[in-house]
């Protein structure tokens, strides 16, 4: 199986795990507002940002804005400053409840797949919806999908739970109408940080594990309890580790209300439920992990984001070459997240308290 230890299988994977201090001594990139995806009036601009998106090879800009507690997509065509709506919230034909991930093609269709109700649909470049089915994947799916040479790639699990020192999963590619094909098995690592010891999955201040896809069929997975990375190509097969091996620090009453505040300044309606969400958090958090987020750029970078350090608002994201050798960092604001890239730029989702004209903006990398 893919992950396998044996000498055979590690003497041909690419280690670059390197330790936390020489990563804390790279060159620290720093970024510049080059101008906003859209101008003030159109759907993309004046709407509150949802979470995350993606940027097309062509430079599309397929993002989710917020309004209340729903979510709708919008395309915002390269060089334009219209946006297009794709789908609404509900849950009849052409609409979703939580459109968990997203992609567009080259053809301009866009694809949604609703977490909420395990449905994939699809819309064509005028906005109407085309396709749509229940997914047959696992019980486990991991909020991650792509399109990979013409095919819809998610990721998934019979079972959530580790065994062992690995975390099983598999890849899927989608039909239309929801029908899942196995394509290849993961067996990913736990992190080790002594001979034959492997951190179980602790409970941690966000989600984990942590996937990301390159279009070319790559993935990158961060156990989260480490700042540690693999690298899979497109078959399966383990081809590089790299970033560090550390524990994330423990999680304090400041981060648990910073939390709090950057979840309110996303969804205001939630305000009445703050005592609920700040005891949820005190509950379920021990300690951060080493990775928050990873993303595949469309250049072929891989950007990894770091817990925010304690007593600041600002937060670090690892830059990897292709093939996980370090670059760089980039210093952002915490609640700054980036989409993607394209022309040497980056699409960056900007947010604070100092910002009420939050939006997406390309920023220019120095």
């Amino acid at each position: 199986a893919c992950g396998a230890r044996d000498d055979a299988t590690d003497a041909a994977v690419a280690d670059r795990v390197g330790d936390a201090n020489g990563y804390a001594a790279l060159p620290l990139q720093s970024l510049e507002p080059d101008a906003p995806l859209c101008r003030r009036g159109a759907l993309a601009c004046d709407a509150p940002m949802g979470a995350g998106g993606v940027v097309a090879p062509n430079g599309d800009a397929l993002i989710r804005v917020a309004g209340g507690r729903s979510s709708l997509v919008a395309l915002v065509r390269a060089g334009e400053d219209s946006a297009r709506a794709f789908g609404r919230e509900g849950a009849g034909p052409g609409e979703y409840r939580a459109p968990a991930e997203i992609d567009v093609d080259d053809a301009g269709n866009v694809y949604v797949f609703d977490l909420f109700a395990r449905r994939l649909l699809r819309f064509d470049v005028e906005g109407s919806p085309r396709a749509e089915g229940i997914t047959q994947l696992p019980p486990a799916p991991q909020p991650l999908m792509r399109l990979v040479r013409g095919e819809l790639w998610m990721v998934a699990a019979e079972s959530p739970d580790a065994k062992g020192d690995t975390l099983p999963q598999f890849v899927y590619a989608l039909t239309e109408g929801g029908a899942a094909t196995r394509r290849h098995a993961l067996d990913l690592r736990l992190p080790s940080f002594g001979a034959g010891e492997f951190i179980a999955m602790p409970r941690t201040f966000e989600a984990l594990p942590q996937f990301a896809f390159g279009r070319d069929g790559r993935l990158v997975y961060a156990p989260g309890a480490s700042a540690e990375l693999s690298l899979f190509d497109s078959t399966g097969a383990l081809v590089a580790r790299g970033g560090y091996r550390t524990l994330g620090r423990a999680v304090t009453q400041a981060d648990v209300e910073a939390a709090i505040a950057a979840q309110l300044r996303r969804v205001p309606s939630m305000g009445a439920m703050r005592d609920q969400i700040a005891e949820r958090m005190r509950q379920a958090a021990e300690r951060h992990p080493g990775v928050t987020q990873l993303l595949v750029m469309s250049d072929g970078e891989v950007w990894a984001r770091e817990a925010p350090e304690a007593e600041t608002d600002s937060v670090s994201w690892l830059v990897y070459a292709a093939d996980l050798t370090p670059r760089q960092r980039v210093r952002m604001g915490a609640d700054d997240r980036p989409v993607g890239t394209h022309a040497g730029r980056l699409l960056l989702a900007r947010s604070g308290e100092d910002e009420p004209e939050t939006g997406y903006w390309w920023m220019r990398r120095r």
